[in-house]
């Protein structure tokens, strides 16, 4: 460390400053070795890697952009002493951050500067074995501009046409029309669009049309073999799949139900990994981020795993992932506590029974007409012998038939039972059971432990014991609120999935370094904000 950096940022910066900490608290957290499977054996990097972390780190702790950090290292005391640099360090480039990420995704790495941190902090026993962890999820806008399918199909031949114009310019001037000029050189915003539905869809006709004959052109046979493999060019023969089809020689745009489902339609043609999501009223293009984080008492709080995932994939689909990747850390909880949306009765017996996780959430009700309805018999209500395949009745009367299979969509082992029409059709009490005037009643209910296992489930979730752990899933909802407005989560820097989950590790890191900063200086947690009007309620 120069000696003079040092003096000058101790004297200047209180002890709380984050680049300061960083240097006093956690030296040595990363090293050249950490990142020395990303370069080549010959040779030095022009920038020691463990330097460009710390800034990686500082950059996304200030939310700045990549020229902001490296006017920083420039500028900024307290990152000359964070880095070790001397005072009169002219630093670098400003492109040799975008450089190092690189490194990073391509090497599969871009988890590293997280789990670093937490290894470092489990060595200080800042994190608790098998303790507690919540998780939640939120959505995160792509860097691209939302568009309408027409839209989506222009600007999807406008990127394949500037490619092939910057790669085969000679080529592609030799056949391609007059008309596409007017069509395809300028964007789509600049482009005036039909306002009758019938000319719009004879437009989208047409683009499809171009596209088929431009990629004809491409596989051809005296075309350069090359031109196919363009990633501009899979795009589009990608997207004219899904979006258009051949009636009899002419080209149609597909119907919306005739489309792939979201969670492969491409959205748009410069994100090929985002995908439309859609929760409640809230529609996006992009991705979905779900936060774990630790939540023991007396303890800091940190993101022990951050998971980038398509925006139309169910919460409760996550789960088995997030706990391998804790797995793999050596950060299994005791207790994870989630929302309804993560809960699923399966996942949880999978859960304790694999990794010794007991899930704790709401478990979802079922709202048909029976749990609407005072009295109504509902499947709790019935005597199940499961040795013996027999199903009894509030009335007392046995099932007919027993089927075991998989449910509707062939995904999860589930139970049938039919009862004897004769005995539902002259039960007194059939109008607490069912309304069918032609059949008896029948049962869908999942194997013997699951189903057992949703019965407690249901009935702890009444008790006050359970209540006082699943207040703490609350505690999440602000990690989500500080990571959008602080540190920039809402909305992806870079284009593609592995590039956002890259800027997700490290704004997760940064969180995480902002509260051990907080932690070691001893001051305490913001609590919720109550309006004055919420308080005279208090």
């Amino acid at each position: 460390m120069p000696e003079e950096t040092a003096r000058v940022a101790k004297a200047a910066f209180p002890k709380g400053n984050l680049a300061i900490f960083l240097r006093d608290e956690l030296e040595g957290l990363y090293n050249d070795e950490l990142f020395a499977d990303l370069y080549p054996e010959r040779g030095k990097p022009a920038e020691a890697p463990w330097r460009l972390a710390i800034v990686t780190i500082l950059q996304f702790a200030e939310d700045y952009s990549d020229r902001e950090a490296a006017d920083a290292v420039r500028s900024k005391i307290d990152w000359k002493y964070a880095l070790g640099l001397e005072l009169t360090d002219t630093g670098f480039d400003f492109t040799v951050l975008s450089k190092f990420r690189k490194r990073l995704d391509q090497g599969g790495a871009e988890h590293r500067l997280l789990d670093e941190l937490l290894k470092a902090c489990q060595a200080k026993s800042l994190i608790r074995k098998r303790g507690n962890a919540r998780t939640d999820s939120t959505h995160v806008l792509a860097k691209v501009r939302a568009l309408n399918r027409l839209g989506s199909h222009i600007e999807a031949m406008r990127v394949c046409l500037n490619s092939l114009a910057t790669l085969a310019p000679e080529w592609l001037k030799a056949w391609v029309p007059e008309d596409w000029y007017e069509r395809y050189s300028k964007r789509f915003e600049s482009f005036r669009s039909p306002k009758e539905k019938e000319e719009a869809k004879a437009l989208a006709d047409l683009v499809g049309t171009d596209g088929f004959a431009l990629l004809a052109k491409v596989y051809h046979s005296d075309s350069p073999f090359w031109l196919a493999e363009l990633e501009a060019v899979e795009l589009l023969r990608q997207m004219w799949l899904q979006q258009f089809w051949l009636d009899e020689g002419q080209v149609k745009q597909r119907e919306s139900k005739d489309l792939p489902p979201a969670s492969l339609l491409i959205a748009s043609p410069y994100d090929a990994d985002a995908r439309l999501g859609i929760k409640r009223d809230i529609r996006w293009t992009g991705y979905k981020i779900h936060v774990t984080e630790t939540c023991d008492d007396h303890k800091v709080n940190l993101i022990i795993h951050v998971e980038t995932a398509k925006p139309n994939r169910h919460d409760n689909m996550q789960i088995p992932s997030i706990h391998e990747a804790l797995k793999a850390k050596e950060l299994l909880p005791e207790k994870h506590i989630v929302d309804m949306a993560y809960m699923d009765t399966e996942l949880m017996v999978k859960s304790q029974k694999d990794y010794g996780v007991s899930l704790h959430g709401r478990m979802r009700l079922n709202h048909n007409w029976r749990s609407k309805t005072d009295g109504a018999y509902q499947v709790e209500d019935f005597s199940i012998d499961w040795s013996k395949q027999k199903v009894t009745c509030p009335d007392g009367k046995q099932n007919l038939y027993w089927y075991e299979g998989l449910d509707r969509k062939g995904n999860h082992p589930e139970i049938k039972i039919f009862f004897d029409k004769k005995d539902c059709l002259l039960c007194e009490q059939s109008v607490h059971c069912h309304r069918s005037k032609q059949t008896g009643r029948s049962l869908c209910f999942p194997p013997q432990e699951t189903f057992e296992a949703r019965q407690l489930a249901l009935k702890a979730q009444e008790t006050p014991e359970w209540q006082a752990i699943y207040q703490k899933r609350a505690g999440i909802e602000g990690t989500l609120s500080q990571g959008i407005r602080a540190f920039g989560m809402r909305r992806s820097r870079y284009i593609g999935h592995v590039k956002t989950h890259f800027q997700n590790e490290a704004i997760a890191t940064a969180i995480n370094i902002v509260r051990l900063r907080d932690w070691f200086a001893l001051r305490p947690r913001a609590e919720t904000r109550v309006s004055r009007f919420g308080r005279l309620a208090a």
